[in-house]
């Protein structure tokens, strides 16, 4: 008996991480000779493994292997109840949801998903009660999916504490209800992610003038339909593993998490103390402090507070981490970035894998990846970048928008056709006190989009116009040297009318941080991007160079699309879970974690009131 039950409990403290002391089932009672396979109830002691044998995956567990639905198979028309003080007990969030689920997939005399007839655990269950411990890996929280709720009545029915049938079947209905709200919130929370978005737009609206973010494929999933499919062919593990973000950058992430997790239960970093600047070969106290944050052994130093060459290494290799120029010099700034606090590192990580969810899934190769904190683009293909060039991307007051889309053509010469924006912020200054400089820049004024008849500059009273007008002229320029736009421009369709191009000033890109333009992204070496779509295409860079060179405007129109996704992370990783820190140029962080805790708060306060909910009822429940 005491066997099977510390069989059964270092399951469950495997799957939830339980304290070592947890008292052993003492009223848990092996089953006898008699009793036949299918009236245990039990659990696995092991995990599942990649066999195809369901016994083998689960030896101590009775799995039905005809519990998979065939989906022609014919239902009645049944519609599924819950009662309304397990309801309340149990704190559901879907409830709707699982009476469509429960209606949609059980048969006729069939109660329960998780369940096996004789009511032992069967695949499904052990899939998501792992999932649920697994949630913490991207970055979600456990408690969130009934983790504590789940965890202490399975304890209750293997401990068999009840004291007759009825109270048995409360603790399965409440477990069934449980499961199958984790699975549903785990489906919903991994595919739109956790953040409030309504709430995430209208802070950032508040503090900011523009505000461009679309999040790819949110629409038409039907949450309780993947469910089911899923359900049908027991792929719990499998439904859910879908879900997440299919991005090497991501995996780094998940890498990341758990280091700084670990560190974070070990009590987080130590201090290092502020002072003078620390140079190469100099001696230091602080020494052995920065060598122990830096994953860096004293041992077999003949003295360890000497600042050498491998030290240097390490710290020129954080500051390129922590966007600090890498000089090996340790000063303030150096510091600084070594005593953020863990938990505002994890933060950053957490905040980072919740704006994968708001990318697509996964994207076909080779696509380009453009992160705006970071100022660079990077051309992927299968996990590896084969070309990365720095860009310009938008000001504070004219960010650049985030969203993905595919490029579509690539023209060649281009022309300008300004946009309203710059019209009224820029271009009317320029025009009230010194018209007469757009006709030497080759700048057209037209009175329609039509640009059938050109306005003359020097004829319009410019001074009527104010800058929050609608400016009823449309303003071209034609290519050369002038062009802002420089000799190419690939285009991509977006409801932003944004786009990367060339550009004739290239003394910003000698800048660390890089947001000057009004929206767009300006390509440091536009041609090695050409050259590589163009040579995709099947076609002759050498050729389309001459025609660059002719000065003729051309358009090449793509015949294979490549994917292009803008997105904003202020955190990434690299292949060893080291986290890789950026500017949050836009501020969006702040607002956005607000969020987040705010969510995090919010269950907290569920879980207690959940908890006092289940103090005050449990009486009530005993004497029925």
């Amino acid at each position: 008996m005491r066997k099977t039950a510390l069989l059964s409990i270092l399951f469950l403290s495997y799957l939830f991480g339980v304290e070592d002391n947890i008292v052993i089932l003492e009223q848990f009672k092996e089953p006898n000779s008699t009793t036949t396979k299918t009236n245990q109830t039990v659990i696995p002691t092991l995990l599942p493994t990649n066999d195809t044998n369901k016994s083998s995956k689960f030896p101590l567990c009775k799995i039905d292997e005809n519990s998979s639905k065939d989906e022609n198979s014919s239902k009645e028309n049944l519609t599924f109840q819950i009662d309304p003080t397990l309801i309340f007990e149990t704190g559901l969030r879907n409830e709707n949801r699982i009476i469509d689920l429960k209606t949609t997939f059980l048969k006729e005399g069939e109660k329960y998903i998780w369940f096996n007839p004789d009511l032992s655990f069967n695949k499904r269950a052990l899939e998501i009660i792992i999932e649920i411990k697994n949630s913490q890996k991207n970055g979600l929280d456990p408690s969130f999916y009934h983790k504590e709720e789940i965890f202490s009545l399975t304890k209750k029915l293997l401990d068999k504490e009840f004291k007759s049938e009825y109270e048995k079947e409360r603790l399965i209905e409440k477990l069934e209800l449980l499961f199958s709200d984790a699975y549903l919130s785990l489906i919903n929370d991994l595919y739109y992610g956790i953040s409030d978005w309504n709430r995430v737009v209208s802070l950032i609206r508040r503090k900011k003038e523009k505000f461009e973010w679309l999040r790819a494929g949110k629409k038409n999933f039907d949450i309780v339909k993947y469910a089911f499919n899923n359900l049908q062919k027991d792929s719990v593990k499998k439904s859910i593993e879908d879900l997440i973000p299919h991005y090497k950058d991501y995996k780094n992430l998940q890498k990341a998490l758990s280091y700084y997790k670990e560190i974070e239960q070990k009590g987080g970093f130590e201090k290092i103390p502020y002072g003078r600047v620390i140079r190469y070969k100099d001696k230091d106290k602080r020494i052995p402090l920065i060598r122990r944050r830096l994953g860096l052994s004293d041992e077999n130093l003949i003295d360890p507070e000497v600042y050498d060459r491998k030290l240097l290494l390490a710290v020129k290799d954080f500051q390129r981490r922590f966007s600090i120029f890498p000089s090996g010099k340790i000063g303030k700034r150096t510091i600084k970035a070594m005593n953020i606090p863990v938990e505002k590192l994890i933060d950053k990580i957490e905040l980072s894998m919740e704006r994968y969810r708001w990318m697509p899934k996964k994207v076909s190769d080779p696509y380009i990846d453009i992160n705006i904190p970071s100022f660079m683009m990077k051309l992927k293909n299968r996990g590896k970048t084969i070309l990365s060039i720095p860009v310009i991307v938008g000001k504070k007051e004219r960010p650049t928008p985030i969203f993905n889309s595919q490029i579509s053509s690539i023209v060649l010469n281009p022309y300008w056709y300004v946009p309203k924006t710059i019209v009224q912020k820029d271009i009317l200054k320029k025009l009230k006190n010194n018209p007469e400089s757009f006709i030497s820049k080759n700048i057209h004024v037209y009175n329609s989009w039509k640009l059938k008849k050109e306005v003359d500059v020097t004829q319009i009273d410019w001074y009527q116009f104010s800058e929050e007008d609608k400016i009823p002229f449309v303003f071209v320029q034609d290519p050369g040297i002038y062009n802002p736009l420089g000799k190419v421009k690939f285009q991509f369709s977006n409801p932003f009318a944004v786009f990367m191009h060339d550009t004739p000033n290239k003394s910003l890109f000698r800048r660390k941080k890089r947001y000057f333009s009004s929206g767009c992204i300006r390509l440091q070496k536009p041609m090695k991007l050409l050259k590589y779509i163009v040579e995709r295409e099947g076609r002759s860079f050498f050729k389309v160079k001459e025609i660059i060179d002719s000065g003729k405007h051309d358009t090449i129109i793509l015949k294979r699309r490549i994917p292009i996704i803008i997105n904003y992370l202020t955190a990434k990783a690299d292949e060893k879970g080291r986290i890789i820190l950026y500017d949050d140029i836009y501020n969006y962080d702040k607002i956005q974690l607000l969020v987040l805790k705010s969510r995090k708060n919010e269950n907290i306060k569920f879980a207690a009131n959940n908890k006092n909910t289940f103090d005050n009822l449990s009486d009530t429940f005993k004497n029925r």
